[in-house]
């Protein structure tokens, strides 16, 4: 699926047509862990954004959104990019530890230890990590205890999944290549020739971990919009995706299971940030009300 860079090879693939290759890497890497199709009522924005602070300095931000229904039961979209600053991990977890039940995303067997699948070769594995080693980021699986007692697990199995996308007729492939191509299609030769050269400098830049993270975390609002096709049919009609609102499926429904039992007040919904306007709109249908926004800066480029 996608293979491993390593700074070497990036280093060669320093050509005219760069570029590119530079906007499909961007665009499966949205597509396998920032993917969102925005609903009615609900931003994007309200749930991840870039912070532009200077024309060499900015962060990237996500959200914890609290909503309240009328029993005082209390549920927390907890965003998250899954590559992140070491601090921005420290402060989820303790987030985490203040709650009754997190329930977490991750597409894994019921009985998997997540911690084994630290060690996961997976193409999206392989990808996020190669993220996390170019700009010099901590990964997800590697800096959270996905051990805690009150840890829940509230996504598919991998079987689920690919029944799902089977019996859809969707696929991880198709997706990152339809966003490929609209993100593509979707940009002017001149600005091609912009961002061209504006991630070359990044490349060259003497900080090039710092200058590659302000380089991307500009693209992130650009390149969402480039994926809300991604739940509509050819005639635009909206149909959802496995991959966004199926798995938000199963974890509402264990979110239900956990509200029907009335034991728990505080309740943390761990899941990506593009997950989250859907979330929403689901969470407001269920009769809770936001009542709170918080923001925790993941990449920090605001130093030197």
């Amino acid at each position: 699926m996608v293979k491993q860079l390593t700074l070497n090879a990036l280093d060669r693939q320093v050509t005219a047509g760069l570029w590119r290759g530079i906007q499909g890497l961007l665009a499966v890497w949205v597509v396998s862990i920032l993917v969102a199709v925005p609903v009615e009522g609900s931003q994007f924005e309200d749930f991840l954004r870039f912070v532009e602070l200077g024309k060499s300095s900015g962060k990237v931000e996500t959200s914890i959104v609290s909503y309240r229904d009328l029993r005082g039961v209390e549920v927390q979209l907890i965003g998250a990019v899954h590559v992140g600053e070491p601090e921005y991990y420290k402060k989820l977890e303790e987030r985490f530890a203040s709650l009754d039940v997190l329930l977490y995303e991750m597409v894994k067997p019921r009985d998997a230890d997540p911690s084994q699948l630290q060690r996961s070769q997976s193409g999206v594995s392989l990808l996020q990590r190669t993220m996390k080693n170019v700009l010099k980021l901590e990964f997800q699986l590697d800096a959270i205890d996905y051990s805690a007692a009150n840890f829940v697990h509230a996504d598919m199995t991998p079987e689920e999944f690919e029944n799902a996308q089977d019996a859809k007729g969707e696929s991880l492939s198709g997706l990152m290549l339809k966003t490929m191509m609209e993100q593509q299609a979707a940009t002017s030769p001149g600005d091609s020739i912009r961002e061209n050269l504006r991630f070359l400098a990044a490349l060259t830049n003497p900080n090039r971990s710092r200058a590659l993270k302000l380089f991307m975390g500009r693209q992130i609002g650009e390149m969402e919009k480039a994926v809300i096709g991604l739940g509509e049919d050819k005639d635009g009609n909206q149909t959802g995706s496995v991959l966004l609102q199926g798995r938000n499926e199963v974890a509402m429904r264990v979110l239900t299971e956990h509200l029907n039992t009335f034991r728990h007040r505080r309740i943390g919904i761990f899941y990506g940030a593009a997950h989250m306007p859907d979330l929403e709109s689901r969470l407001l249908k269920l009769g809770f009300r936001k009542v709170r926004s918080e923001w925790l800066t993941a990449w920090d480029m605001t130093g030197d």
